[in-house]
Order: structure tokens, then C-alpha cells, then sequence
């Protein structure tokens, strides 16, 4: 999440410009947040033999 904050951060405090290359580089830093918080976790055996308990 550090680079969306970098990008805000110098929008508004530097007043650099917001172009189409930052919208989409914000994109695929929620997109890579987004497959790492949504992929299954591999189950072990020692999980799989609470939950059957």
C-alpha cells in the first residue's frame, strides 16, 4: 500500500500531476493486494484433522 501513498502524497503536497501511467500502476498495486488476500491458503493436515474433530 506504501506506493498509493506515495502517489496521494505527492499529488497533494507537491501538486504533481495524476496521469493514466500512476492510475494504472494504483491498479495493479490493489489488484497484487487483492490475489494475495483472496488466494486459498493450503490446508495441512493438522488443520484438516481440528476441523473433521
Amino acid at each position: 500500500m506504501t506506493p498509493l501513498s506515495a502517489i496521494a502524497l505527492g499529488v497533494m503536497l507537491n501538486g504533481e500531476q495524476l496521469d493514466a501511467r500512476m492510475i494504472a500502476g494504483a491498479g495493479l498495486a490493489l489488484l497484487g493486494v487483492l490475489v494475495v488476500a483472496l488466494r486459498a491458503r493450503p490446508r495441512t493436515a493438522l488443520l484438516a484433522e481440528r476441523e473433521q474433530a
